[in-house]
């Protein structure tokens, strides 16, 4: 196996592994349908946006003999921490290895660059990287919902919803409140990505905020939509 960062040449055969191992993944565990319904070139708009939230900052494991790609990780260096974006291996690649030596790879990258702490946000229904991590040391310190949300063709209606009023459009400006208010919440900040996804420069992404009577941040959400990538955040 050899480990080494993705190139831009790289990314098309990167984008064929994240599909063909998401939608592997999801049908093993019962989900009944792909979990990417695009094309799967369309999904190298991980690697775009990862890249250029963090040039370089991810690594790949390649077959020895053939050169094939096995998986891939990226992983985000930040004010306070580092954090382990998306992880793929590829189903050929399963019980390996693979995704042990990725991990061991950016946490040793925290370690020697003195960051005090490696985080990641993982779904508890992935009982296989859930394993993953925790051989690796991570510990779960926050449970969150993962929630799906079926949209029907005509939209999810006009009824008013309370507070509705507050919520805006993000701005530069919201920056140091969006940062003061997540470092109060997960003690951690991300203004490079705050400032990312208000410039929007791939054009799929949103930021919007919430502001109380004081006109300070009591929240707020990012959101991608994209053929791969529906999510709010």
């Amino acid at each position: 196996m050899i480990l080494r960062p993705l190139s831009p040449d790289n990314i098309t055969e990167y984008a064929d592994m994240l599909y063909v191992s998401f939608n592997f993944w999801y049908w093993k565990h019962g989900w009944g349908r792909d979990y990417f319904t695009c094309n799967p070139h369309e999904t190298a708009i991980f690697y775009q946006i990862y890249n250029d939230l963090t040039p370089g900052c991810n690594i790949a494991a390649f077959e020895t003999k053939s050169g094939r790609m096995m998986g891939a990780c990226f992983y985000h260096p930040r004010e306070h921490h580092v954090s382990l974006g998306i992880m793929s291996v590829h189903p050929n690649y399963l019980g390996k290895g693979v995704g042990r030596s990725l991990v061991d790879h950016i946490t040793d990258y925290a370690d020697r660059n003195g960051y005090k702490a490696c985080r990641i946000a993982s779904s508890a229904i992935n009982m296989d990287s859930f394993s993953l991590y925790n051989r690796s040391g991570f510990v779960p310190r926050v449970t969150h919902q993962d929630m799906v949300i079926n949209i029907p063709a005509t939209g999810m209606g006009s009824a008013p919803i309370t507070g509705q009023g507050k919520v805006r459009q993000a701005t530069l400006n919201d920056i140091g409140g969006m940062g003061e208010m997540e470092m109060e919440v997960s003690n951690i900040r991300r203004e490079i990505d705050y400032r990312y996804a208000i410039d929007n420069p791939r054009q799929v992404m949103h930021a919007s905020v919430y502001v109380n009577d004081q006109q300070t941040i009591d929240g707020f959400m990012i959101s991608v939509k994209h053929p791969a990538l529906n999510m709010l955040g």
